[in-house]
């Protein structure tokens, strides 16, 4: 089957259970092939769940019209579920525990540009942006697989980053 005939039938027996429709078990004639897009149904956390979380930002202005944007991101880490050799859920979703506590201080130097263009005046904003700061270890991704002897190992961690970047205002 096509990967869009399963989607579409995904997407049709999604549509049927979110309207609580009998039929929904009609609708898809190949159901082990949903087994990765659609669970039994569990409650829980979600995945992206952040039930603490402190966010602050600022825009210092500096000599020489530059700006210094500075944005502190600190949250509690996200639940993970465990999970067995078929990836099937053992025990409630997203129960299994939280990845570290995250940690993000990133940092933007701008500089205003501004200049005409057919009659329209346009600002341009230069900027240099720093992502962690601090280089905070902030881990992407949890080894889930119970019987792996790195269960419960986060990885994945995005170093500090450099980016030359630029906006437009009209």
């Amino acid at each position: 089957m096509s990967d869009k005939k399963q989607v579409a039938r995904a997407a049709a027996y999604a549509a049927l259970l979110l309207c609580g429709k009998k039929e929904a078990r009609e609708a898809v004639t190949d159901r082990t092939s949903l087994i990765l897009i659609i669970r039994s149904t569990q409650y829980g956390p979600l995945s992206s769940g952040a039930p603490d979380r402190g966010l602050s930002w600022g825009v210092i202005r500096l000599p020489h019209k530059l700006d210094l944007v500075p944005i502190l991101d600190v949250h509690t880490g996200f639940p993970f579920s465990r999970l067995d050799q078929n990836w099937n859920r053992l025990g409630p979703e997203n129960h299994a525990g939280r990845s570290p506590t995250f940690l993000a201080l990133d940092t933007r130097l701008q500089y205003p540009v501004d200049f005409k263009f057919h009659g329209h005046r346009i600002q341009f904003r230069a900027g240099l942006t720093v992502y962690n700061v601090l280089n905070h270890s902030n881990p992407r991704d949890v080894q889930q697989y119970y019987a792996s002897s790195l269960y419960g190992t986060f990885y994945n961690s995005v170093p500090r980053l450099w980016r030359m970047d630029g906006d437009f205002e009209i």
